[in-house]
């Protein structure tokens, strides 16, 4: 560090050339529970990646950032008061020489220090602790409410194309739903153990010439259920109604299905809380619509209307395209926190 902690007077600790130079340090501690306990943030807020004696800057979305300025010097004064706390972090936080960043989309963001990322995938055919597929409803038409919650009919896991499709009027359909397509996607995250997770990645590659937007549609990644984790079954389509793990939906215009990009989720503070650290995280990518229960307007009969994206499954030939969790964790950092 440049300046000794321990030779740093009462007003140093709180000062701006202080949280200028202890940045890499203060991110380090901002983004665990203990350091969230003792700047008085809110655990759940999302990844932090900036921070001065009066504001926190967080990450909602891939480019997208929140700036939240307080009146005074909110962290400065916390500093000071919780010094020896402080201290102890960020002794904790400079054993790594420099600060790890984790690439999402064209930004790096600040991680703890001394992170790890693990990059985890799906199993291809034959699966042995995880897997891909899809589960698809019923194609005979039907209502927007009993297609979302219909039995499903079909399903497949040792395909190359992860099917995320929504389709009205298909084959001459009369005013009715008959296409609802939910991807299930399955990965063995049981290595984290008990470290703390500070980001998470989902990302998927569409495949080429794969989008069809005729509701001016968006894909999002949620939470996923299966009977089991190494295959996928006609039930498990009804299962798939889950809660959103991404800050906002990408919407189908501004996607890229040319089989070796990759499209990044950014998981939420939810995302991140809902990955399994003893076992398997099973996530489902679910057109927007049908996820929310929003159904699309300007709908009319014996018009035929699509919304679809299939992302390159784990049984694709390599791995370069597989689905993938990149995870960002780090051991817990353990230490007392007083209250003032």
């Amino acid at each position: 560090m440049g300046r000794d902690l321990r030779l740093m007077n009462k007003n140093m600790k709180a000062d701006d050339q202080f949280f200028k130079e202890f940045q890499p340090q203060l991110l380090g501690l901002v983004n665990t529970n203990e350091g969230r306990d003792i700047f008085m943030l809110p655990r759940h807020m999302p990844t932090i990646v900036e921070m001065s004696k009066q504001h926190v800057k967080y990450l909602i979305a891939p480019g997208e950032y929140i700036s939240d300025f307080r009146v005074g010097s909110k962290y400065g004064n916390l500093t000071r008061t919780r010094w020896k706390d402080v201290e102890r972090g960020l002794d904790y936080m400079s054993s790594s020489i420099y600060q790890r960043r984790l690439r999402v989309g064209n930004k790096w963001l600040p991680v703890v220090a001394g992170a790890t990322d693990t990059t985890f995938r799906p199993d291809a055919d034959t699966e042995s602790n995880s897997v891909d597929g899809w589960a698809r409803g019923p194609e005979s038409s039907q209502s927007w409410s009993t297609i979302r919650d219909a039995s499903g009919n079909a399903s497949n896991d040792d395909g190359t194309s992860l099917i995320v499709f929504l389709g009205y009027g298909i084959d001459g359909g009369s005013n009715q739903w008959n296409r609802n397509f939910r991807v299930i996607i399955i990965f063995n995250t049981a290595s984290i153990g008990g470290d703390t997770i500070s980001a998470a990645v989902l990302s998927a590659v569409g495949v080429s010439g794969s989008i069809v937007d005729q509701h001016s549609g968006s894909v999002s990644m949620c939470e996923g259920a299966s009977s089991s984790s190494t295959s996928i079954a006609n039930g498990d389509y009804e299962s798939n109604k889950g809660k959103d793990l991404v800050a906002s939906a990408a919407a189908l215009s501004g996607l890229t299905a040319n089989g070796s990009s990759y499209t990044d989720f950014t998981l939420s503070s939810d995302g991140r809380d809902y990955i399994t650290t003893d076992g398997v995280s099973k996530f489902s990518s679910q057109m927007e619509a049908d996820r929310a229960n929003s159904e699309p307007g300007g709908m009319s009969a014996g018009t035929e209307k699509i919304s679809r994206i299939d992302w390159a499954a784990a049984d694709t030939s390599g791995t370069s395209a597989d689905p993938k969790l990149v995870v960002t964790h780090a051991s817990a950092f353990v230490q007392s926190v007083r209250m003032f």
